[in-house]
């Protein structure tokens, strides 16, 4: 409709096999509102949508419709209508709204009115005088404890979550990194929510309605919607430990943290000795009497030990020289003398440094903001036709998890380590796409067995 300042508002109509219900909704939308605009989104229904809207397009020429070759599901379909829209600046409001008529078009006038003192208004069922009408005891009470389920994980004060009726004025829209909203279904509201409210501190108001049974055809309510709601949540949750103060930490927070590790009761060390068992499994594949290895960020070399005995040489770089000082007195109790063991930042190398047929880090890259540059140093440092191998705990896992609850309180003197971010397989990927160097081949696995949640990206030089 067309505002007092000149401006327009939109509701994108996501459909999929809608073609009598649409047939009601649009009528029903324009015969309010003559000076709304619509953009119905269609994902290639096979039967016969976008020809009845194309039919109504004669009748209304604010409707239009945005035609997708498949179906990729709603929050992809609303990503494709919303960067599309947020370039016309004539745009006030974009409004979301399912077309099978569960969303009321009498409550389009409550979320118009919100939205000149708000950024965000939603269409709320779980507030005062909301709710739901005809749907049974069971889906009434999923769909109200699992508001309550993603409202917890996602740290929101927004009642209704998982809301499809919302109204976001245009700036809104225009400021959103959709590559950072991973959910391509249903979950794609919840996600962007907490988009607007913890990444862009949108003012948002709650307004109620009540929540009708579809008009016509099938709910698009499955099983994968289902398992998409209950694991979007959780993403939420890490995303909201999202910000590291101590990113890029320096040689005196290192040195603190490690005198932490030795001056505390924690289960630091005995994880490591599980960990090292299976790396060495791993990497020992990658070593023979002629491999000249390096490992960088060493700390106290406790795989070193096991590794400079199947190498040729082994080499340590690391930042902090008291615990260099450890690693040292441990080789030469284990009787080792084919290592090198030397304070080194590894950002203020020269490019004379020695080449390494096997260059290795474990728990390094990730303390460090600048990812690609410092896998470009791994692959300046390694010989021709030598590999790098680079093991990170995995974003998601159970270290993830643990990392997020130990910043919470005392049980951070268990995980004394400096802050962190956390690796998929996405995002070495995106981040090997970034390097200069030259390198013929990688992989990127997952260190087995899976649940000891590494990372491991293997580049042959």
């Amino acid at each position: 409709m067309d505002t007092s300042n000149g401006m327009k508002d939109i509701i994108l109509l996501p459909t999929y096999n809608e073609r009598e219900n649409v047939k009601i909704i649009i009528p029903e939308i324009f015969a309010s509102y003559p000076e709304i605009n619509i953009l119905v989104i269609d994902d290639n229904s096979p039967d016969g949508t976008v020809e009845e809207v194309e039919k109504l397009m004669f009748r209304y020429q604010n409707l239009s419709v945005l035609k997708r070759k498949g179906k990729e599901g709603l929050g992809k379909a609303y990503v494709d209508a919303m960067q599309r829209v947020r370039e016309d600046k004539e745009v006030r409001a974009v409004i979301t709204m399912d077309a099978d008529g569960s969303h009321g078009v009498k409550y389009l006038k409550d979320l118009l009115r919100e939205i000149e003192d708000y950024d965000l208004v939603i269409g709320s069922r779980y507030i005062k005088d909301g709710g739901v009408e005809n749907w049974e005891l069971w889906r009434k009470a999923l769909s109200k404890y699992g508001n309550l389920y993603a409202k917890f994980l996602a740290g929101l004060k927004i009642r209704d979550i998982t809301a499809g009726f919302t109204c976001a004025r245009r700036e809104l829209l225009e400021r959103i990194d959709f590559d950072q909203i991973g959910s391509s279904g249903y979950a794609f509201l919840m996600e962007l929510k907490f988009y607007f409210v913890k990444t862009l501190n949108a003012k948002v108001k709650e307004v109620p309605i009540i929540f009708f049974q579809r008009r016509e055809g099938k709910t698009k309510f499955s099983r994968r919607i289902l398992f998409e709601g209950l694991r979007a949540p959780w993403k939420l949750f890490f995303k909201r430990f999202g910000h590291h103060k101590d990113l890029n930490a320096g040689k005196k927070s290192w040195e603190k943290c490690w005198e932490k590790q030795y001056s505390t009761i924690n289960i630091i060390n005995f994880g490591r000795q599980i960990y090292n068992f299976f790396l060495f499994k791993f990497l020992k594949k990658f070593i023979n009497k002629q491999t000249d290895f390096l490992e960088l960020g060493c700390g106290t070399a406790s795989l070193g030990l096991r590794l400079a005995k199947e190498a040729n040489s082994y080499t340590g770089f690391d930042i902090a020289p008291n615990i260099l000082e450890k690693a040292r007195a441990s080789f030469i109790k284990n009787n080792i003398k084919n290592f090198i063991l030397k304070e080194k930042d590894i950002f203020a190398l020269s490019e004379e440094e020695k080449k390494y047929d096997l260059v290795w880090s474990q728990g390094l890259i990730e303390h460090f903001e600048n990812t690609e540059k410092l896998i470009d140093i791994h692959l300046r440092l390694c010989e021709k036709g030598g590999r790098v191998i680079i093991s990170v705990p995995a974003k998601y896992s159970y270290h993830h998890l643990w990392y997020i609850l130990t910043r919470l309180g005392p049980l951070k003197k268990f995980w004394p380590w400096t802050d962190c971010i956390f690796i998929s397989k996405k995002y070495f990927q995106e981040k090997m796409g970034l390097i200069k160097n030259e390198f013929s081949q990688y992989e990127i696995v997952y260190l087995k067995p899976k649940i000891l949640g590494l990372t491991v990206l293997i580049i042959r030089k």
